[in-house]
């Protein structure tokens, strides 16, 4: 089924949706190694499990593990709760996402203030005050780790000269109101983007730049040391 999303889909991420178990025929490893499945994910109910939080905290690990060093993709856990002492559980659960790089996380389950609690997995905002600062904690640690916003772009700056920057790639040339309009403070570029092991995953999102136009992405790594030597100095077209 995956195989058949990505030929007609190649512009959306697949997975399988599992909850991470190698029993109850399911295998976390083989069913996340499928090439046309671009990340693993799994589930943490430890109420329904039976489980202690220091078996919670091992099943992290090893999900995480395994994703990363294992079948070499990113990992989501896709759905995460707990009835009681919630709020000792999250805690300890996202700082132990956090340290060991998890790629994405979302609870169970942000209820509106009309639907009743029928599984007391439930969290009402602001209601309950202290769980709703840490899950909003957790959520602007990894917006700052999992995004770079390169913007805005000096206002000060002016359209480059030279001729050649007003031929497209068709070597076609632009209109001439709009080459006397077009300033690159116009342009706004946001990278999203994620690394498991040796290998970047991630978005560029690019508006207000000159259409039909070749623009480079460049990874570069600190010159002289071991960082830089494994990353390289990449260049990347994207038009």
């Amino acid at each position: 089924m995956s195989q058949y999303i990505k030929s007609i889909d190649q512009n959306h991420l697949v997975t399988i949706g599992e909850e991470g178990w190698t029993s109850q025929g399911t295998n976390f490893i083989e069913d996340h190694s499928v090439d046309s499945i671009d990340f693993a994910t799994f589930h943490l109910y430890p109420d329904h499990y039976g489980w202690s939080y220091a078996q919670t905290i091992n099943w992290i690990d090893d999900r995480i593990n395994d994703a990363h060093n294992v079948i070499g993709k990113p990992i989501v856990l896709e759905e995460m709760g707990k009835k009681q002492n919630r709020d000792s559980y999250f805690e300890g659960w996202y700082n132990e996402l956090e340290e060991k790089g998890v790629n994405g996380d979302n609870f169970w389950i942000l209820y509106d203030h009309t639907y009743p609690d029928y599984d007391e997995f439930g969290v009402y905002c602001p209601e309950n005050i202290t769980t709703c600062a840490i899950i909003a904690n957790h959520a602007n640690y990894m917006n700052k780790i999992n995004r770079v916003i390169l913007y805005p772009i000096d206002s000060g700056l002016t359209s480059p000269t030279g001729y050649y920057r007003w031929l497209d790639v068709a070597n076609q040339a632009y209109g001439a109101v709009y080459q006397d309009d077009y300033n690159y403070s116009q342009a706004n570029v946001e990278i999203i983007f994620d690394k498991v092991n040796n290998t970047f995953y991630g978005t560029l999102t690019a508006t207000n730049l000159k259409p039909n136009f070749a623009y480079q992405l460049k990874l570069v790594g600190t010159a002289g040391t071991e960082d830089n030597e494994r990353i390289g100095l990449v260049a990347d077209l994207f038009t």
